[in-house]
């Protein structure tokens, strides 16, 4: 940066503002704090003017990117939540990183076999809330709280997430089918699927692509939110390309589509 150089970081280190937050999740001390604020958040989706002008922009976490897609197109409806939303995510095993000191992660310990992991103490829990509370108006006692879980899928690649919502009236299925279907059509890589289907991991192999779903129970009051993407695509370098594209003025599709 003291160079020239404008950066995308593909690491968690400038994706939380606050460093005992950091620290907490991490397990690590900030080293450059100074940068925090600077940081431009890498959601191409909602910050496309902060990263063009940005030095530095951190890309998302995998399932922070899935979670945010699903949740924030709602807009205003998400003021009637009356519970957190749960987030159930599963990803393959490259999400989880694949650590050689980690027995949960070697495709021996994976194969044939399906867990949750880092409950209440995943590195995206509190980057998920902080956006969540950022960019919705719902509030709890705890802003911005969300309930996220994630699991390790005997697969190699993909993140599904499952969002549960619970409104206090009846949300029209209309009204959910509009905000997601306006929110897709000014983006290239996010797609809202028609009333009654849903996503699953194989749409969005090796591509930049997000699919979304939505469903309801007949009182129109619990949502189920779907949404799929490859985490080392949109998860990981394809969106960091989509950002470099956005950075240096280029089309935002260059080497995505």
């Amino acid at each position: 940066l003291e160079q020239g150089v404008r950066v995308i970081d593909l690491s968690g280190a400038f994706r939380l503002r606050d460093t005992d937050v950091f620290s907490k999740f991490y397990k690590l001390s900030h080293t450059a704090p100074e940068l925090l604020e600077e940081a431009a958040f890498g959601l191409p989706e909602f910050f496309r003017e902060k990263i063009s002008a940005a030095r530095l922009v951190s890309n998302p976490g995998c399932y922070a990117t899935g979670a945010l897609l699903g949740l924030l197109p709602l807009g205003e409806l998400l003021a009637d939540l009356d519970r957190p939303p749960i987030i159930d995510a599963k990803s393959g095993v490259s999400g989880a990183g694949g650590r050689v000191e980690d027995d949960m992660t070697n495709y021996v310990s994976v194969n044939e076999n399906f867990k949750a992991y880092k409950v209440f103490s995943h590195q995206h829990q509190p980057e998920i809330q902080q956006y969540f509370a950022d960019l919705s108006p719902y509030r709890t006692d705890v802003t911005g709280e969300v309930i996220f879980t994630p699991h390790l899928l005997p697969v190699n690649r993909g993140i599904l997430s499952t969002i549960y919502l619970h409104f206090r009236k009846s949300v029209d299925a209309g009204e959910i089918q509009n905000r997601f279907s306006k929110f897709a059509d000014g983006e290239k890589f996010v797609h809202f699927m028609e009333e009654g289907c849903l996503p699953d991991i194989k749409m969005t192999l090796n591509s930049n692509r997000v699919m979304i779903g939505a469903e309801s129970d007949e009182s129109g009051q619990n949502w189920v939110i779907v949404t799929s993407l490859d985490n080392l695509v949109k998860g990981a370098s394809g969106q960091a390309i989509q950002n470099m594209n956005l950075m240096f003025g280029l089309n935002e599709t260059l080497g995505l589509l």
